[in-house]
């Protein structure tokens, strides 16, 4: 949604949905299974297991991908 709403040049929105993203901290402790598999996801360990369950070696380093691209809509923003 932050990308959506910075290309279609609504920066208000980009930086709210940016700023979700990058405060986004799930619990591992969470009952809910989608917080705690994501807290794990967000793990270099957990990176490298879900890389190798899906067969995908993009999935090593995506998390920290997807803070820099908030960061840069947040940083373009404020240009």
């Amino acid at each position: 949604m932050a990308l959506v709403s910075f290309v279609a040049g609504d920066c208000t929105t980009a930086v709210s949905w940016a700023d979700k993203v990058l405060g986004f901290t799930p619990d591992p402790n969470s009952t809910d299974p989608w917080e705690s598999v994501a807290a794990q996801c967000m793990t270099p360990e957990g990176e490298r297991f879900a890389s190798e369950a899906l067969k995908d070696p993009a999935v090593v380093g995506a998390w920290k991908q997807l803070q820099q691209q908030m960061k840069a809509i947040k940083d373009a923003c404020r240009k």
